[in-house]
This record gives C-alpha cells, structure tokens and sequence, in this order.
C-alpha cells in the first residue's frame, strides 16, 4: 500500500503524524503499554492500514478536527487525561463530519452508567483491555468491513 504524505503535524509527546488520504485506524490510549499491545495486534491482524496514536482527548479532537480524512475506526479510552473519551465521544457523535467514526470503547474499568452511554451514543463495541485476536476477528472487522465508508 502506498502512504501519500501531505503535511506532516506534531502532536505533543507523540511522533509526527502525517495526514494521509489512506485508510488508517486511530488509536486514543494515555497507557503506553495498552496502546503498543493494540498496535500490535493490529499489525497482527494484517487490517491493511496504518495506525495513529494519541495519548488524550483534546489532541484527539484537534487531530480529527485538522485531518484530511476519517479514520476507518476509532479506538477510544473513556479514562483520559484532560478531555476525557467520553466528551470525545460525545463532540465526534454531536459532529455531522465526525459522527460517522466507528468507534471501539477500550474497557479497562468502566461503570455501568458511562456503558450505557457509549451505547446510547452508538459505539461499534467495546473491547477488553488487553484486546485480542479473537475480539478483532470477531468485533471490530467485521464492524469495519459492514460500514459504508470502509
């Protein structure tokens, strides 16, 4: 697969992202170790596209508000520093651009009341902390696979 690289942009602690009109899934974890496994099993899974990664919600939405295109998927934390997932998910899903995301919730420890909320904002799934083979194969491709824009 050929990456047409555009403007390059620095995020924080993070690498410089480069816009791409490639398919890409965008990955929101504060925790190194549980954005490193997914990345991993991502690239496992052979999805085919590249992996973003950001470490809090404010950068985020300032990535999502900047970028050329949309993620094909959306991997979001609820327990972030700063802007927390959950007003992520709620401004991408208040966003008539945005709310088309698919969007994972990583549950680490979420309380009944934030589950029901991602529900009610319409997340694709939510997948346990460390995600596996298995939920990737069997939740997010297929998510990934039925929806419009993929």
């Amino acid at each position: 697969m050929q990456v047409r690289s555009l403007t390059p942009i620095r995020v924080g602690r993070e690498k410089s992202i480069v816009k791409t009109k490639s398919p890409y899934l965008l990955i929101v974890e504060d925790n190194p170790a549980d954005s490193f496994w997914l990345k991993r099993e991502l690239k496992k899974a052979e999805f085919g596209m590249s992996v973003t990664l950001l470490a809090d919600g404010q950068r985020a939405l300032q990535f999502l508000s900047e970028c050329d295109s949309l993620p094909a998927a959306l991997f979001l934390d609820l327990h972030l520093p700063g802007e927390s997932g959950l007003h992520v998910l709620r401004t991408i899903r208040l966003s008539p651009t945005l709310n088309k995301i698919i969007v994972f919730v990583l549950d680490g420890s979420s309380s009944p009341k934030e589950i029901t909320e991602c529900e009610q904002l319409g997340v694709a799934g939510f997948l346990d902390k460390p995600v596996s083979q298995y939920d990737l194969a069997n939740v997010v491709l297929p998510r990934i696979c039925e929806h419009p824009s993929a």
